[in-house]
């Protein structure tokens, strides 16, 4: 599964420093870099970011900038992003970061970089999973507004002639280009599995899966019934719901 992160540094060389380093990892990733506040708000909404790396100076010529830390502090404030790993990027280490990592982040990372110790911190950040709960919810961008989705509620998810389709429990939404692999590779965490090309399918709400006919039920009580399978994911399928092998 590949993990989305964003760098938020004004110094490209900085920037591209990091970016090396976390294509090094043994984690697969796609890079994302931001060099002020404006682009980071909008790859953040663009983008499903799994790790934040913020320099907390982002304007070096205002003395009494922390902006970093104010941009971490509304990244709380969402929804999508309130448990999301954050790591501050820093030259100056106090006891006022010590405090504020305690609150807002994950840790922290101190310029100039030290390779190993970089690697490390990025490295458990990638795989540092907090604790969800049910009203988690993954954010539909159309028509510049941001649509929430309990993740729950999704019953299945298709790719159809340039359109995003998502079947709810009780609702359906359409958002146009989106690739359902980049929401695969989002939601695959989350009980999420593939049942044909362009096709993802809630494995939590599949009632039972008829092999014959090919097609997966979700049972009476929600709004669409069933879903149908491909040949080629059959057997994938069935291998990951435990039991019906």
């Amino acid at each position: 599964m590949v993990k989305n992160v964003l760098v938020v540094e004004d110094d490209k060389i900085q920037a591209d420093c990091l970016i090396k380093m976390i294509g090094e990892l043994s984690i697969k990733t796609r890079c994302y870099w931001a060099k002020d506040l404006k682009d980071a708000y909008w790859m953040m909404h663009e983008n499903n970011i799994d790790l934040f790396l913020i320099d907390i100076i982002l304007n070096p010529s205002d003395p009494s900038d922390v902006s970093g830390m104010k941009f971490a502090d509304e990244l709380r404030t969402i929804q999508n992003y309130k448990h999301t790993p954050v790591v501050f990027i820093t030259a100056l280490v106090d006891p006022e970061l010590y405090a504020y990592q305690a609150i807002h982040s994950y840790s922290y990372i101190q310029k100039p970089f030290l390779v190993d110790r970089t690697k490390k911190t990025l490295e458990e950040a990638l795989t540092f999973f907090p604790t969800k709960k049910e009203e988690d919810t993954y954010w539909f961008r159309k028509d510049g507004i941001l649509m929430g989705v309990l993740i729950k509620d999704i019953m299945y998810i298709e790719s159809k002639w340039h359109m995003l389709n998502v079947y709810e429990v009780n609702d359906f939404l359409s958002v146009p280009y989106v690739s359902c692999k980049d929401i695969f590779e989002k939601l695959g965490r989350h009980g999420f599995v593939q049942c044909a090309k362009g096709v993802i399918v809630n494995k939590k709400l599949i009632k039972s899966v008829d092999i014959v006919n090919r097609y997966i039920s979700f049972g009476d009580g929600y709004k669409y019934k069933q879903v149908s399978v491909s040949r080629k994911y059959m057997k994938s399928l069935l291998e990951e719901l435990d039991g019906w092998r």
